[in-house]
């Protein structure tokens, strides 16, 4: 061993690494040796230093790599987030969905009121699991403010499931979609909605009537109202026919407001069909419960409305014209005799303890009184066929 401070040989003192003559640190011999061969070479200094130097370069450029991707990171972030400040969106939903209603002009599930400052383009994704299956759409975005309404079909397994009302959760989905592929989602959330059930009505709401609506529960292809056409081939001599054919709208006048008693005859005779008194305003707010046709032959009993519209149904299937007349407080059905002649036969059809002629008599009267009174609704179910308000099948 040597001392660093006098230079002096020492004998390796076991457990001690200090001179005992000036206190210095030893030095290892075979250390400073193997150090001393190192650099006692003119190559062997040169490989060290460059050694040196990559070591030092490769930690440089790990260093300055690292503070490179983290700065494009960053600038790409705020990209992001700049391009995402060019486009706000607000949205709202409708707090209440009449099914029977919401195919017609309400239908606007959802607004989104989206200002934006570029041109671009948005994808919205909505979805009401077990009632609206997801639906996506694109719109090309410009800029200033502009309102756009999601409208997705409610299923017909959705709508099945709406034997009743039951609040549901609307999930929204909006996603900024750029140039160069990139994406950046703006609204990711999701809203209670109350689903009314599908045989719900509310006559008046928000000051919109929905009157005309009712026509969407008339579905002539039924297999229960094929069955009840079938029974009322039965009665067509009993009503005054002259034999037991139905031959619908190719009938005259006089044919066709048989096969109409005849109808009648059978919702009363075959089906056993019952008229239930239930007080109920065709002009007000109030959510009212609607059987469809199928069902009061099934049940065995209705509503005004709901015979009025099983009487209907019926007509349709002959391609007979039915109409519906509603006041504030009743409802009844009938038939136009010619198109657009605005002469009708209408049977009073909750008069099932009656004959069908007197129940056409006492229909006949309460047209007689209304007509020429406002407030009530003559609903014309062949011309709202033609404007597209057609049946909902489920």
């Amino acid at each position: 061993m040597q001392c660093r401070q006098c230079q002096k040989e020492i004998e390796n003192i076991k457990g001690s690494n200090f001179c005992p003559n000036c206190g210095g640190t030893l030095m290892d011999e075979k250390f400073v040796d193997f150090f001393r061969k190192i650099f006692s070479s003119r190559r062997n200094v040169i490989l060290f230093i460059l050694a040196e130097v990559l070591f030092l370069s490769l930690f440089v450029g790990l260093f300055f790599t690292y503070r490179y991707q983290v700065a494009k990171k960053n600038e790409k972030i705020n990209q992001l987030t700049e391009k995402t400040e060019e486009i706000k969106i607000e949205w709202d939903i409708k707090k209440r969905v009449l099914p029977m209603v919401y195919f017609g002009e309400n239908k606007k599930l959802v607004e989104l009121k989206v200002s934006s400052q570029i041109f671009g383009k948005i994808r919205t994704e909505v979805e009401v699991p077990g009632i609206i299956k997801k639906e996506v759409q694109e719109f090309n975005i410009t800029p200033g403010s502009r309102i756009y309404y999601l409208e997705p079909d409610i299923s017909e397994e959705g709508y099945r499931a709406l034997e009743n009302s039951h609040n549901v959760d609307l999930i929204l989905k909006v996603v900024s979609v750029y140039e160069n592929g990139e994406e950046q989602n703006i609204i990711e959330a999701k809203k209670e909605v109350l689903f009314l059930a599908r045989g719900d009505m509310i006559w008046r709401d928000d000051g919109i009537d929905n009157s005309k609506y009712i026509v969407r529960m008339i579905n002539k292809d039924r297999p229960e109202i094929a069955e009840l056409i079938r029974k009322a081939a039965d009665h067509i001599k009993e009503v005054g026919g002259k034999n037991e054919a139905m031959v619908g709208g190719l009938g005259d006048e006089k044919e066709q407001q048989e096969q109409m008693e005849a109808i009648f005859t059978a919702i009363k005779k075959d089906f056993a069909v019952r008229y239930v008194l239930t007080p109920v305003s065709y002009d007000d707010a109030n959510i009212q419960h609607v059987k469809y046709p199928e069902e009061v032959l099934t049940t065995k009993s209705g509503l005004c409305i709901e015979l009025a519209a099983l009487v209907a149904a019926a007509l349709e299937s002959l391609d007979i014209r039915s109409v519906l007349v509603l006041t504030n407080s009743h409802a009844w059905a009938g038939m136009e005799t010619s198109p657009r002649s605005d002469k009708f036969i209408f049977i009073e059809t909750t008069a099932l303890e009656k004959t069908s002629a007197e129940a056409v008599e006492i229909g006949q009267k309460n047209w007689e009184s209304i007509k020429n009174n406002p407030g009530y609704k003559l609903i014309k179910v062949s011309e709202l066929r033609a404007d597209g308000v057609n049946p909902i099948k489920y």
